[in-house]
């Protein structure tokens, strides 16, 4: 199984490189986010988890909304191609889905599936294959 690097799932980084910053604070977001969720989250509490101040935070993004983008695009540049992968393997994009192991289809889910066809869908396809 590949490593997928997720945003939030990174070790310490060097803290001085201005894209290790950036990088933490998008860390920091995902972490935030999976703690408290999106509406309880600040800039505050994404430069704290970062490690980082909220000054380095606005020399980054100019927005909250511009590091949950910043997240989610890498997110779903990293899940994408499994996706297809396992898309193609199958006869529908669903099954695809169904089929991925099951460490990889929370990722999947959340970066990619869920704001493209809503929770309840998304969780219907959690479910495993008849025989998996």
């Amino acid at each position: 199984m590949p490593d997928l690097d997720l945003p939030g799932s990174r070790p310490a980084l060097d803290p001085g490189n201005p894209a290790v910053q950036r990088q933490k604070l998008i860390d920091g977001l995902v972490l935030v986010v999976t703690e408290h969720g999106y509406p309880q989250a600040t800039i505050v509490k994404v430069a704290e988890a970062a490690g980082l101040t909220k000054k380095a935070f606005s020399a980054h993004f100019s927005s909250l909304e511009e590091c949950f983008v910043a997240a989610y695009e890498q997110g779903v540049s990293k899940i994408m191609p499994l996706v297809l992968e396992f898309s193609r393997q199958q006869q529908s994009w669903a099954e695809g889905i169904r089929s991925a192991p099951p460490e990889q289809l929370p990722a999947m889910t959340h970066f990619v599936l869920l704001p493209l066809i809503g929770r309840e869908a998304a969780r219907e396809l959690q479910r495993p294959l008849p025989g998996h």
